[in-house]
């Protein structure tokens, strides 16, 4: 009989354990994690040039503002092909205005000269009609004309014939205005699209000399700094880094804290490296999975040993107020985290 009452109490405490726990869970007032970590917009800077390194202006953790001169690109070469660029551009302009002039002159030009051609076609066409008739007449005539009459009117008729036959030539020349006026404006056509090359060249050449001078990209603080002076550097070559002053806080939480979790819930945070500190946080965001569900090489729980494990979620805390200037913060730096789930 004892032994049947000392079973019911232990049953009865382990039930009571369990109430008390279960309890205690539901209504816990917040979550905590060590597994915190220090975060900040981070821009790694490259080069958008080769060239070999002309000036160095920062040093290691220096402060730097939004467009200060980081590093200097030798920018000799890219000089030459920023004048020649520019030498191509003026000298297409000068091509396209005289062509320009030229077309509109002969624009111009070319109705009054094919009226003029016309009026000496029909001039012409009309003295040697007179000379033809003068000459009948003068060989109908051949009793009363003389030998001499007749040979300045022959002479006569072959200088109107020459004239008619120059006449004609020239409409023939004249005519063929449309089809000049037609090339002429080809020509135009085509200087202007060399002209837009050339100025597009221009704008690159100087995009190139103004990728010499590498900025800093916004406010922050110089670091992992490799780059020396002299040295040849490519494109996308890393010469250091930007850490930007906005920081925040990624606390990865196990899977089982974040029932009660949501944005908008305060949080306290304090970093290791100076524990006589308490900042106010609030929970931005939760990440929408784990983080060895993004990791490079993930899980794969489809062979046959699965192990289930607790797994962490990134959680984004942000800080309420300005953190003091004295303090040498940065990302990476340990963070004890912890969120207040029931307020």
């Amino acid at each position: 009989m004892r032994r049947l009452i000392n079973q019911y109490t232990l049953i009865s405490l382990i039930i009571f354990l369990t109430l008390c726990w279960g309890y205690s869970f539901l209504n816990k007032k917040s979550e905590w994690t060590d597994s915190a970590t220090l975060m900040a917009h981070t821009s790694a800077i490259s080069p958008k040039l080769y060239g070999y390194i002309d000036a160095i202006h920062v040093e290691d953790n220096q402060f730097v503002k939004k467009g200060d001169v980081l590093v200097v690109i030798d920018k000799t070469d890219y000089e030459i092909s920023h004048k020649q660029a520019q030498a191509n551009v003026q000298a297409l302009q000068a091509a396209l205005k005289a062509a320009q002039f030229s077309y509109e002159i002969t624009a111009m030009t070319a109705p009054a000269q094919l009226e003029s051609a016309q009026a000496k076609i029909a001039a012409s066409q009309a003295l040697l009609k007179k000379t033809n008739k003068d000459l009948q007449r003068i060989k109908s005539l051949s009793n009363v004309a003389t030998e001499q009459q007749l040979d300045a009117t022959i002479a006569q008729q072959a200088q109107d014939l020459n004239s008619y036959k120059e006449a004609l030539a020239y409409f023939k020349t004249v005519n063929t205005i449309e089809q000049t006026l037609a090339l002429a404006k080809a020509n135009l056509e085509g200087l202007k699209a060399q002209l837009e090359g050339a100025k597009a060249t221009l704008e690159q050449a100087q995009s190139h000399l103004n990728n010499t001078f590498i900025k800093a990209p916004f406010d922050g603080r110089v670091t992992k700094k490799s780059v020396e002076l002299g040295i040849y550097v490519q494109p996308g070559q890393s010469l250091m880094a930007i850490v930007a002053q906005d920081l925040w806080v990624v606390a990865n939480f196990k899977e089982t804290q974040l029932t009660k979790m949501k944005p908008g819930q305060k949080a306290k945070v304090t970093i290791d490296a100076y524990p006589q500190y308490v900042f106010n946080c609030v929970v931005d965001s939760i990440q929408r999975g784990s983080g060895a569900a993004f990791s490079l090489f993930p899980a794969e729980n489809a062979t046959g040993n699965f192990v289930k494990i607790v797994q962490r979620v990134p959680v984004k805390l942000c800080f309420i107020d300005p953190l003091p200037a004295d303090l040498v913060l940065g990302p990476g730096m340990s963070i004890l985290a912890t969120v207040y789930v029931n307020e």
